[in-house]
């Protein structure tokens, strides 16, 4: 029994241990059934959907149902995906990555193919240095899915031609990500990227609400000083000019004959 128990587990083991790319794309499928999702950012550039569309439909060969891509709002963390894009336009991959900088640390002209494992979950990363380099890790997965090994692979190449570059492991940096809307971030800040970044309003408005608004307030009245008082006396005195009112010749004959009743 113990014996038993023993290759239980060194199997088990052993199956955990091999989970890497090599295992793609049969991850996802299951008796044919899709069991993953393709996750890709609500505010990423087109190209990022048209590697989830090129992804879907490799997949779809082997699979009994129509596969659809979806945005990172919709993200089940408890589910394995394919997430592509970079982190900082898809709050999915910043979450899976710790980092939400759109750059990992790939040099110009690098794709990126990587195998995540988090909290029992599996997802293959799909992200470059820009979003062409990104289309570019997206073409060869879809179209070498049997030749990938280990944790992940570099990408170099053109699209047509997309190989894997001898390079070591990449070493990405963490970044905290400090907000995922606007409420999370100071009345004066607004949520940007998964970053809280001051509004600097500029003169005439005003941060409420994680927005610039209209500012109703007027500056305070500067305080006079003895010298300004001085200064304002000396100016209405000299502008001052005394009007001696006009009185025609109809007030002063009437002036005349009411001086005689007196």
């Amino acid at each position: 029994m113990k014996l038993l128990i023993y290759l239980l587990l060194t199997a088990a083991l052993a199956t955990a241990a091999s989970a890497d790319l090599s295992q793609y794309p049969f991850t996802f499928l299951d008796e044919g059934n899709f069991t993953g999702q393709i996750i890709v950012g609500y505010s990423a550039p087109s190209l990022d959907a048209v590697v989830a569309t090129e992804l879907a439909l490799s997949l779809q060969q082997k699979a009994n149902v129509q596969i659809t891509a979806y945005t990172d709002e919709l993200f089940d963390p408890n589910l394995d995906a394919i997430i592509i894009g970079q982190p900082c336009l898809n709050t999915a991959l910043a979450e899976i990555l710790e980092t939400n900088a759109c750059n990992i640390g790939l040099s110009p002209g690098e794709g990126l193919i990587k195998f995540v494992e988090r909290h029992g979950f599996q997802y293959i990363i799909v992200t470059g240095a820009s979003k062409e380099d990104t289309r570019k890790a997206g073409r060869y997965l879809a179209e070498h899915e049997r030749g990938l090994m280990g944790s992940e692979a570099r990408i170099g190449g053109t699209l047509d031609n997309p190989v894997i570059i001898d390079a070591p492991p990449l070493a990405i940096k963490k970044v905290k990500v400090e907000c995922e809307t606007d409420s999370d971030c100071r009345d004066d800040q607004s949520c940007v990227a998964t970053n809280c970044l001051d509004l600097n309003c500029v003169p005439g408005t005003a941060a409420k609400s994680h927005e610039c608004m209209e500012s109703n307030e007027t500056a305070p009245a500067k305080a006079l000083t003895p010298q300004d008082v001085k200064a304002v006396v000396k100016d209405t005195v000299q502008d001052k000019k005394i009007v001696e009112p006009k009185i025609g010749f109809f007030e002063r004959l009437i002036g005349i004959i009411l001086s005689v009743f007196q």
